[in-house]
């Protein structure tokens, strides 16, 4: 709504616990690829990277996305599980995958997760015009044209690590063009995560995210059977079809909640130590957990359905000019 209110063309995101790379004594900056490519047509911006991967029956789409991800520690804070035991690890892991995939696709899935680009370091530019695979970009390296995040609102849910990677769903599942780039960022832990109160707060919000996966793995399935029709005539994405899906996700039978918490608890009690501790917490707050999760979703249709409104508010508002 900020950037709306600015007359901002695109988004632009790095989280705080990253840093960008160093090459020769020089920062490596993403928005070199950003600008170069956001809101272009696809057939325009394939003179600005390295390679293009894309159907030509989408080349008269804007770029909507460009990003990339991280090397360093893991997208989410779990690697002490992977260290203490590695079967906890996976079983953990794997709950945010749909229940009824493969137990081979569940592995894959779980040896991918939160790993980011790995530990190559930056040498040198290389880009891809492409419908861009959610698992190869990440939330803290990314940006997006306004016709995205000004149609479709990023999910109002609370103390939920992941929620936010829905926009790159939907850019993907509409076949949207988008740019990966290898301008990889940092990714590092605070010390606060380190802290008794923070390692609570943290996996609680890992915790979340498993529940979430409820819905928006609803959502995701539904988002990419419906393909070009998440789309206008015009190539926008078309809202109201975003809030039915979301509204057809709600209401889910909890039961695969219940065990998702279920294998939380087992596993953690398992760690022992602060991991146990944890799992005794947990098993007072289960019917809230199971509440919120539902609600977040409830919630993100409400919003989605509201967000033109407030986005057309925001611009009637104005906060000046940001030049770009």
């Amino acid at each position: 709504l900020i950037a709306a209110a600015l007359g901002c063309r695109s988004v632009h995101r790095r989280d705080s616990d990253s840093t960008y790379q160093v090459l020769d004594g020089a920062p490596v900056f993403p928005v070199h690829h950003e600008l170069r490519s956001l809101g272009k047509p696809a057939a325009e911006a394939s003179a600005g990277v390295t390679e293009t991967l894309l159907d030509p029956a989408h080349t008269d789409r804007p770029v909507s996305l460009v990003g990339s991800s991280f090397i360093g520690e893991l997208s989410v804070d779990i690697g002490e599980i992977a260290r203490l035991d590695a079967g906890v690890y996976h079983d953990v892991v794997s709950l945010w995958a749909p229940v009824d995939w493969p137990d081979e696709n569940k592995r894959q899935l779980v040896e991918e997760s939160f790993t980011g680009a790995g530990s190559a370091r930056f040498t040198g530019d290389h880009s891809t015009l492409t419908v861009v695979d959610p698992m190869r970009v990440d939330m803290c390296n990314i940006s997006f044209d306004h016709e995205v995040y000004e149609r479709v609102p990023l999910p109002p849910a609370t103390s939920t690590i992941g929620s936010d990677y829905f926009l790159i769903h939907l850019v993907h599942d509409a076949a949207l063009p988008g740019v990966l780039h290898n301008r990889t960022i940092e990714n590092f832990y605070t010390p606060e995560r380190r802290t008794d109160a923070g390692f609570i707060a943290y996996q609680t919000r890992f915790v979340k995210f498993l529940l979430s996966m409820l819905y928006f793995n609803h959502v995701y399935a539904a988002m990419a059977a419906a393909g070009d029709a998440l789309l206008d005539r015009r190539g926008h994405v078309r809202a109201d079809t975003v809030v039915e899906l979301l509204r057809a996700s709600t209401g889910q039978d909890r039961s695969e909640n219940v065990w998702r918490l279920d294998r939380v608890d087992t596993s953690y009690r398992k760690l022992g130590g602060r991991y146990e501790a944890f799992a005794e917490l947990l098993a007072t707050r289960r019917e809230q957990l199971l509440d919120e999760a539902e609600r977040d979703i409830e919630e993100f249709a409400l919003l989605t359905g509201a967000w033109a409104r407030l986005v057309h508010a925001a611009v009637a508002q104005g906060l000046g000019s940001a030049g770009g």
